[in-house]
């Protein structure tokens, strides 16, 4: 008999709907576990799924034995203004391996992850993107005897889809170069999930990017750095406010959106300052060190300051939000100036 693939997550773009690495700050939307005797989503959330038949066996995993005719479907039809339309799916499941031959995927499917076994019997993970299989580097030999945690990131900007496992990036397994697959046109946003084949799921995670800063009205992203990679400049940054909505390149306290954003000082409020603290290791003999009082700081992005004593003003530039003044008597203001990607 054919041997099922669980194809572990399916995400499907059929409908507009909206909503990096994904190391930015990133919200819970929705997961899906076993409740009891039945497939339960999480209070609060608006996932869905539909009626097939999923066993729930004694230790709380989801059980499944069935076909791509017949799959597992957790859909969600609502998204939040807050993201920047990357969004991470993530799985926890038991995976059997089967024929890479036998790999198939539904009509609407735009990016997958499987276990597959090729006809030279080496087993490896494939992720599904842009109408075809990859096969992916790591180690997939025990994925039919302990759960692989894995995960499925998409950036329908792009559009593209990451695979990982644990926190590691998978890469194409034969160039060892490809680590962001292209997706098929019309992927525009995630809408569900189809799982099937034969395996067992321990959970499905979804959850988004949050938006920080948007481009000319356009494409929103996580950080400044991810932005100004993207092409933005201080003149096409803005700022986002509470509702998810794109305001301006300028703050509400007066400094550039993309300068306020960078050093973790909110730009939606008009009494926000950057304020500094010394640092917590200071080495230099001949100058005060100084940080920005801020958790948030874009690291990967250099800030120019201008520090004047009222008679002369230098500029200086740094990518950890420290900066440094004179020893010498005087009162100094500090203005932060502008972002960059690059040092020079």
């Amino acid at each position: 008999m054919k041997a099922k693939t669980l194809m572990g997550m399916i995400a499907c773009a059929g409908a507009c709907v909206s909503l990096s690495a994904f190391g930015n700050t990133t919200n819970y939307w929705f997961d899906v576990t076993a409740s009891g005797s039945s497939v339960s989503t999480s209070a609060g959330t608006t996932a869905t799924t539909n009626n097939v038949a999923v066993t729930v066996a004694e230790d709380g995993k989801l059980v499944l034995d069935n076909d791509s005719s017949n799959p597992l479907v957790v859909a969600t039809t609502a998204s939040s203004s807050l993201s920047d339309n990357v969004v991470k799916i993530s799985g926890v499941a038991l995976l059997t391996p089967s024929s890479t031959n036998d790999f198939e995927v539904t009509t609407d499917a735009k990016a997958g992850f499987a276990v597959g076994i090729d006809d030279n019997s080496a087993t490896n993970f494939y992720g599904y993107a842009n109408g075809e299989w990859h096969k992916l580097s790591g180690d997939a030999s025990n994925a039919d005897t302990q759960n692989t945690s894995f995960s499925l990131v998409l950036d329908y900007r792009v559009p593209n889809v990451r695979f990982y496992v644990g926190d590691t990036l998978l890469t194409d397994a034969d160039t060892q170069e490809t680590s962001a697959f292209d997706l098929a046109s019309g992927a525009t946003g995630f809408t569900a999930i189809d799982a099937f084949g034969s395996g067992s799921i321990t959970s499905i995670t979804g959850s988004y990017e949050v938006a920080v800063c948007a481009i000319a009205n356009e494409k929103k992203y996580g950080s400044v750095s991810d932005a100004i990679t993207a092409g933005g400049t201080t003149g096409t940054i803005q700022y986002i406010n509470n509702s998810g909505t794109p305001v301006g390149v300028t703050a509400a306290n007066g400094l550039d959106a993309a300068t306020c954003i960078a050093l973790g000082v909110d730009p939606t409020s008009d009494s926000a300052v950057v304020r500094f603290v010394p640092a917590d290791s200071d080495t230099d003999a001949e100058k005060v060190t100084l940080k920005v009082n801020s958790d948030n700081v874009d690291t990967a992005l250099y800030v120019t300051y201008s520090v004047s004593d009222g008679t002369t003003t230098m500029k200086q530039k740094s990518s950890n939000g420290t900066v440094k003044i004179p020893t010498t008597t005087g009162v100094y203001t500090i203005t932060p100036t502008s972002v960059s990607t690059t040092e020079n």
